[in-house]
């Protein structure tokens, strides 16, 4: 049954990237009987220099503490 299902995805993927579907139908379709999805990948651009720690349980109040602070200015 899995091999069935990849060779009728590898015939749809060449019709559309043959022209012989259009591509958004064939993108329809792949999405609903293929379990294509969208995906939106978010990089960040920005190289830091700095090396990033977590908070340790000691220093959690003092956050809480300097937030309330900035919020009062």
């Amino acid at each position: 049954m899995e091999d069935a299902r990849a060779v009728i995805n590898g015939f749809m993927e060449q019709c559309i990237l043959s022209g012989k579907i259009n591509p958004a139908s064939g993108i329809f379709l792949m999405k609903n009987w293929m379990g294509y999805k969208d995906t939106v990948s978010i990089e960040e651009g920005v190289q830091t220099t700095e090396p990033r720690r977590a908070l340790t349980a000691a220093e959690l109040p003092r956050l809480t503490a300097y937030s309330k602070q900035t919020e009062q200015d």
